[in-house]
């Protein structure tokens, strides 16, 4: 709590209790977690998302995020690290992702769940189109992936055309692996070399 709290603050709420809401969410309101600040970067885990902010290290890897009413975009504090905690979404030329809510867990045995149940890898978590971000295939792998989000109306078209894939596993020692519309799709149509790191 501490070590988060010079960037941004934290607030009690009746839904999740303490979340921590980011600075740069009340200096840009069209601010959304996994699409400013950071970039997607195939790991051993998967897609990791890379943040750029010196506190992205927690909410972009332990927790999950949600909008509340009020304040907008808020972390939801966890303790099992992820490689990145978003679901995915595909269609024939964009790809898209959002933060898992928090109701969503982790459980060795099932994989992701939803209020305590497994789910199958078509499960939407009850998401709208607002809460993707969606990119096409070819600019995926860009620095500045938001630069080329498309547009809300544009977006919720996509939305509806589109499949959920949430392609994390359980890997060796429980690391949680984040495989997402898979590398081997993404590196085929992206304009630019997608990062790796181990």
């Amino acid at each position: 709590y501490q070590t988060l709290s010079p960037y941004g603050s934290w607030y009690q709420v009746p839904s999740y209790g303490w979340v921590w809401q980011p600075s740069v969410v009340t200096v840009n309101a069209g601010w959304s977690p996994y699409c400013q600040g950071g970039r997607w970067v195939w790991s051993d885990w998967g897609w990791y998302w890379s943040s750029e902010y010196s506190w992205g290290w927690a909410p972009f890897h332990y927790g999950r995020w949600s909008t509340y009413p009020g304040l907008g975009w808020c972390w939801v504090p966890g303790t099992v690290w992820g490689p990145s905690w978003v679901t995915w979404r595909n269609h024939g030329s964009y790809v898209g992702w959002a933060p898992l809510p928090p109701y969503c867990g982790w459980s060795s045995s099932v994989g992701l769940t939803w209020y305590g149940s497994g789910v199958s890898v078509g499960f939407g978590f009850g998401l709208a189109s607002s809460s993707y971000t969606f990119v096409s295939y070819g600019n995926f792998g860009h620095r500045n992936v938001s630069h080329h989000a498309l547009r809300h109306d544009h977006a919720a078209t996509v939305y509806n055309n589109s499949t959920v894939v949430n392609n994390v596993i359980n890997g060796n020692n429980n690391t949680i692996i984040n495989h997402g519309v898979g590398y081997d799709i993404v590196a085929a149509n992206s304009r630019s070399e997608i990062p790796k790191a181990r």
